[in-house]
C-alpha cells in the first residue's frame, strides 16, 4: 500500500490495525498521505487514530445483540411450550372425570409455574442491566443468612462459617441476586444416592473486600461443560430443570459491583464457586 501511495501520489484508503502490548489490545484507523518534504522528495505521512473505545463499544453491541436474539428465541420457546400444554389439557377436560381433572390441574399448575419462572428471569435480567448501582454499608453475613432462609425446604444441610466480623460498602441488591442463584444451584444438583447432601458457605474478610466460597458435594460438572457454565441458556447437566440462566444472571449481577466469580468442579464429587466482592469505596465498616 505504501508503494502504491508513492507511485500514484494519492492518499490510501483508511484501514484498521491492532497493536497488543502486555496483553492489552488497541485498535487504530490508519491512513497514508503523500507529502512533499520541500526538497523535491515525496515522503509518506502515516496517521493512526486510536479507535479502541469505539471498537470496544461496537463489539459489545454486537455481543449484546446476539444475546438478545438468543434470549427472545429461548424465552419464546419456553413460554410457547407450557401454553400449548395448558391448551391441550383444557381441550380434553370435557372428557375427563374428577380424578383425572385433579391430575390435569396439577399439570396446569406446573406449566404455569414454569412460565412464571421464565418471566421472573426476564425481569431480573432487565433489572441487572438497567438498575443504578447504589453502594451502601451492608452486613454480608446478614445477607447470606437472609438468602439461606429462602432455601429451608432443601434436603441438603447448609453449613455457614466466617472469618472476621465485618460489613462492607456495596450494592446489596446485585449481591443478593447472585448469591441466591449460586446457592440454588448448589442445593438443586445434589446426588440422589447421597445420605448426607451438604452445602458449605465460607466467608472470609480480606484487606480490599470479602471472599465467599460456596461448596457442595453434589453431582459436579463435566470437564467438557465447565468452560461454558456462565453462558446464557447453557445447561451443564441433563438433570437441569431450569432455563440455563442461573450462573449467567449471577455473573452479570456481580459484574455490576465489580465482583469476580470463579467455578471449579469434579464430576461426581461436587462443585465450588468462589466469589470476591470488593469494597467499592475501598473502606471497611467494622461493627
Amino acid at each position: 500500500m505504501m508503494q502504491l501511495v508513492l507511485e500514484k501520489g494519492i492518499s490510501s484508503p483508511t484501514y484498521n490495525e491492532t497493536l497488543t502490548v502486555d496483553g492489552t489490545t488497541n485498535y487504530y484507523q490508519v491512513v497514508m498521505i503523500p507529502v512533499n518534504d520541500g526538497n523535491g522528495k515525496t515522503i509518506i505521512l502515516r496517521i493512526a487514530t486510536n479507535i479502541t473505545e469505539l471498537k470496544t463499544l461496537e463489539m459489545n453491541l454486537h455481543f449484546k445483540n446476539s444475546e438478545l436474539e438468543s434470549l427472545i428465541y429461548s424465552l419464546s420457546h419456553d413460554l410457547r411450550g407450557p401454553i400449548s400444554s395448558i391448551l391441550g389439557l383444557l381441550n380434553v377436560e370435557q372428557y375427563a372425570d374428577v380424578s383425572e381433572m385433579r391430575q390435569y390441574l396439577k399439570m396446569i399448575k406446573e406449566q404455569t409455574l414454569r412460565m412464571d419462572t421464565s418471566i421472573h428471569d426476564l425481569v431480573e435480567l432487565k433489572n441487572i442491566t438497567n438498575k443504578t448501582v447504589n453502594p451502601e454499608p451492608m452486613d454480608i453475613m446478614a445477607l447470606i443468612n437472609k438468602v439461606v432462609s429462602n432455601h429451608t425446604t432443601s434436603k441438603a444441610r447448609i453449613h455457614l462459617s466466617q472469618k472476621g466480623e465485618l460489613s462492607l460498602k456495596s450494592d446489596e441488591y446485585f449481591i443478593q441476586i447472585a448469591l441466591n442463584r449460586i446457592l440454588n444451584n448448589a442445593l438443586s444438583y445434589h446426588r440422589t444416592d447421597s445420605k448426607t447432601p451438604m452445602v458449605e458457605v465460607n466467608v472470609e474478610s480480606e484487606i480490599d473486600g470479602v471472599t465467599l466460597v460456596v461448596k457442595d458435594n453434589g453431582l459436579g460438572i463435566t470437564s467438557k461443560a465447565l468452560p461454558r457454565v456462565f453462558e446464557m441458556f447453557y445447561k451443564g447437566t441433563g438433570s437441569s430443570t431450569g432455563h440455563g440462566l442461573g450462573l449467567y444472571i449471577a455473573k452479570n449481577a456481580l459484574l455490576r459491583v465489580k465482583a469476580k466469580i470463579d467455578l471449579s468442579s469434579v464430576e461426581g464429587l461436587g462443585t465450588e464457586v468462589k466469589v470476591f466482592i470488593p469494597r467499592i469505596d475501598g473502606n471497611a465498616y467494622h461493627d
